[in-house]
């Protein structure tokens, strides 16, 4: 008969080193108080917006700063990413919503050393139809509608493959499934400029 194996020994799991808090950067460039912050989900980048209206890009780990996206006409109340972090969305005081092409052309064109050139540029959609001031924006993990949340005491639901606002969500009522189209007027512009051309 073979001997009976020895019991196991138990594993102790060694406890993880405790977190030391110690302040490991700071950041500086806004020139007014800082209103959202957030980490790209694929986690290359930090971004942060100010009531002085620039947002900021800044690449991990260095966290330098790379890209100053500019064209806000008001203070910036809340950042977003798309589940890609291919795209930015901000709202603003100046009652529209931007989206930002963090992919296109303008991401490459710092060459091949992102962390050590700075650049500026335009949002590649203006989304309008709030009535006030944008407070906060969120996608929804398609990445093919835009959420936003104005002092218009409004939700509005943007459709950024068309170019559209697909559904406007006052707080009286709650959305049917088979409503596909706002009632409100509301509109997307590439620039300045009315565009109905597909985001890329």
């Amino acid at each position: 008969m073979d001997a009976p194996s020895p019991p196991k020994r138990a594993r102790v799991a060694t406890p993880a080193a405790p977190p030391n808090f110690t302040l490991r950067f700071t950041l500086e460039g806004h020139k007014k108080s800082i209103s959202s912050l957030t980490f790209s989900p694929n986690g290359k980048q930090l971004a942060s917006a100010s009531a002085d209206r620039p947002i900021h890009l800044h690449s991990l780990p260095s966290f330098n700063l790379i890209r100053t996206l500019n064209s806000h006409t008001a203070g910036v109340s809340h950042i977003a990413f798309s589940a890609d972090s291919a795209f930015l969305a901000s709202a603003s005081d100046d009652k529209t919503v931007r989206i930002w092409d963090l992919e296109g052309a303008g991401a490459g064109a710092a060459g091949a050393d992102h962390d050590s050139e700075e650049q500026s540029e335009g949002s590649i959609r203006v989304l309008r139809g709030h009535l006030s001031a944008v407070f906060c924006v969120a996608w929804n993990p398609r990445g093919d509608l835009v959420a936003s949340g104005s002092m218009d005491e409004t939700v509005r639901l943007w459709d950024v493959q068309k170019d559209a606002g697909v559904d406007e969500v006052p707080p009286e009522r709650t959305p049917q499934p088979e409503v596909v189209a706002s009632e409100a007027p509301t509109s997307a512009t590439e620039g300045d400029e009315e565009s109905s051309h597909p985001a890329p």
